[in-house]
């Protein structure tokens, strides 16, 4: 097409965006899962909060080329952008909190449990999306993130995981994987 006059043939953007990770780890002995088992095990407990904010940007004159939502999961609730890419950079006012526990043993160091549930907190809503702005927002809670991976011998894995909603007492997604690691780099 034609360049009408006066018109850019550039757009830029400057969205700051700060965050806040932080965490503990706190341990103790697990005397009755180490009689239980017969192994001496280390349990953990091992919160997490994580703060991000970004103002909001109109940013429906730039042109989509590979971004796209990311898929909700445990790795994406702890992320800065909630898009794939640099198309679009999200306005966020949001909290997330987790909570991790783990059994190790405490001879070996191996990990046969990890548990883990998470919620983030939107305070304000996201205007910003992936084809075009939301004008009316409001705060929301995400889903609730639930997963475990059970080493249940030397290289065999049991991991679970659901997304859980609690507004409408309803399952939205769940996975049972087995996997056998027989060494580094090596899959089943």
């Amino acid at each position: 097409g034609t360049n009408t006059t006066g018109a850019s043939n550039t757009l830029s953007r400057a969205i700051p965006t700060v965050s806040f990770d932080s965490g503990m780890t706190f341990e103790r002995d697990a005397p009755g899962i180490s009689k239980l088992f017969g192994v001496n095990y280390t349990q953990t407990l091992e919160p997490r909060l994580f703060y991000v904010y970004t103002p909001f940007r109109d940013q429906s004159a730039f042109p989509l080329f590979d971004t796209v939502q990311s898929d909700f999961s445990y790795g994406q609730i702890f992320a800065e952008n909630p898009f794939s890419g640099n198309d679009r950079i999200a306005d966020n006012n949001k909290l997330t909190a987790g909570l991790t526990t783990r059994l190790i043993e405490s001879e070996t160091g191996v990990e046969r449990f990890r548990g883990t549930i998470a919620q983030r907190i939107d305070f304000t809503g996201q205007r910003v999306q992936i084809n075009g702005t939301l004008q009316d927002t409001k705060a929301t809670y995400s889903d609730l993130l639930a997963a475990t991976t059970i080493q249940m011998f030397r290289g065999y894995y049991l991991d679970a995981g659901i997304q859980w909603n609690p507004d409408q007492n309803k399952v939205n997604y769940s996975n049972v994987a087995f996997a056998w690691r027989p060494e580094s780099r090596k899959l089943l």
